[in-house]
């Protein structure tokens, strides 16, 4: 009956470890992160609206045919630590961008940044807070690279989504130019973190409870064996226990007796008589 008992408590309490893990899983939504917009200080804002003039500035040029590529500036990007592209929301992205100067002037990095959109492009989902390099020069024939990172807010849907980033930057010419690079453009993954957290924690909860689960059978198992070889109450030999001390109480009086009438035998008065 015991073992019956501790086998059906270690199935309702699997069930009930299972029922709030799922429980708390599907209190997750997918919304978008804003407080961490919220959280922006000062500085960061200021930068934003820097850019953002900066972006404006770009427009307008770029509808004028005036802003492009430097032909002299060669960047590339890679994330190391998301090589395969694979990304998981809630965590802050490492970017490494590389930047070789192949011209005979010096070119100065003020700003990179970057958003993400939905995979055909038609809307932007979330912009990334730009990094100010403060006019990092790149000088001629030299190669640079500058880390960047954005934050992947929490709350995207896993699926397919589009990233982009670019730079802009300035060549110290005669005539000083801007410039700007799209230097990655591509489609990266948001994996299901949710899904990944439910396997991992019931295998964790199953190992527990099999480890408490066997801990209890040990314990179980040694109590009972310590049970069953302690000595059961010998009611016959208490008896017999209880008839040697009579007859030793007996023997003593006995012995007791025969001193008292030999010490009696030989009293003054005694032997006098006998005589």
């Amino acid at each position: 009956m015991k073992k019956k008992s501790i086998f059906f408590l270690l199935i309702i309490i699997i069930n009930l470890l299972l029922t709030i893990h799922k429980t708390k899983a599907t209190e997750k939504e997918y919304e978008f992160d804003e407080e961490k917009d919220e959280e922006m200080t000062e500085k960061q804002r200021e930068l934003i609206r820097r850019y953002e003039e900066e972006q404006t500035k770009q427009t307008e040029e770029e509808e004028e045919g005036k802003i492009k590529s430097s032909p002299n500036m060669k960047i590339q990007a890679i994330m190391p630590y998301n090589g395969d592209l694979h990304l998981k929301p809630g965590n802050t992205i490492r970017v490494v961008v590389g930047f070789l100067n192949t011209g005979e002037n010096p070119f100065v990095v003020h700003y990179i940044t970057g958003s993400m959109l939905l995979p055909d492009m038609s809307r932007i989902l979330t912009n990334f807070t730009p990094s100010d390099y403060h006019n990092t020069k790149v000088m001629p024939k030299e190669e640079v690279s500058l880390p960047y990172l954005f934050y992947l807010q929490e709350g995207f849907e896993p699926r397919n989504y589009t990233i982009i980033m670019s730079v802009l930057y300035e060549e110290f010419a005669e005539n000083r130019e801007n410039f700007t690079d799209i230097f990655f453009n591509s489609t990266v993954i948001i994996d299901d973190i949710t899904g990944s957290v439910d396997l991992s924690g019931v295998f964790t909860y199953m190992l527990l409870l099999g480890g408490f689960s066997y801990g209890g059978f040990r314990y179980y198992k040694y109590t009972s064996s310590k049970k069953k070889s302690a000595p059961s109450p010998n009611l016959t030999g208490k008896g017999k226990n209880q008839k040697i001390n009579d007859d030793d109480e007996w023997l003593d009086g006995n012995a007791r007796r025969r001193k008292k009438q030999k010490m009696k035998k030989n009293t003054p008065k005694n032997k006098k008589d006998q005589k």
